[in-house]
């Protein structure tokens, strides 16, 4: 079974502890594979935010809880090791920059940076390829801020939030890229809802 499927089931399961040291592995066998970098980065993400989110009435699921926030500093000191490595070896990969950036959007101290070096990242990406719509998140954001009702905002809005976005590829690619996509489209959304141009047009 290809090793996605298998992080893929272990997930399923929340068996967080387990996907994580299945990862380690399978990084160690093939430390030059980018994606599973970026699943080992989503993955110790989620096991942070994950505990929070379930029905604290059921004692089973308040230990749980009670578990995985004991070991935040152990996976802590796992991402910062793994971003580390990750960026070291792709940082000139503006996919990569764009799925990690994304995958710890919510908590990038985990990893050992802040949110200025987050979108360092997303500028990076961009720069490395200005003419990808899929990069260009970051530039129109600054856009935004100087003059919302720029047509060129509700053009590229329109563009990544079709049926033929061009971040459609990514969905393909597994779940950390999902959510990355999901991630990305939040910003043309935005845009679309808040935006003063005919939507007609």
């Amino acid at each position: 079974m290809p090793w996605k499927e298998q992080l893929q089931k272990l997930e399923q399961e929340e068996a967080f502890d387990i996907a994580i040291f299945f990862m380690q592995k399978i990084i160690a066998k093939h430390p030059d594979e980018r994606d599973a970098y970026l699943s080992m980065i989503y993955l110790i993400a989620d096991t942070v935010i994950e505990p929070h989110s379930w029905d604290f009435d059921a004692y089973a699921d308040q230990a749980k809880r009670d578990y995985y926030k004991s070991k935040e500093n152990e996976y802590s000191t796992l991402g910062e090791r793994y971003f580390a490595r990750s960026y070291f070896k792709f940082n000139n990969d503006a996919s990569y920059l764009l799925v990690a950036a994304h995958a710890f959007i919510t908590l990038p101290w985990i990893f050992g940076i802040d949110t200025d070096f987050r979108d360092a990242m997303l500028y990076k990406a961009h720069q490395l390829e200005p003419n990808n719509p899929i990069y260009k998140g970051i530039y129109y954001k600054d856009i935004y801020d100087s003059d919302p009702t720029n047509p060129e905002l509700f053009e590229w809005a329109k563009l990544m939030t079709n049926q033929n976005s061009p971040l459609k590829q990514f969905t393909e690619k597994g779940r950390v890229w999902e959510y990355a996509v999901g991630i990305a489209q939040y910003f043309p959304n935005q845009i679309l809802e808040t935006s003063s141009f005919d939507k007609e047009k």
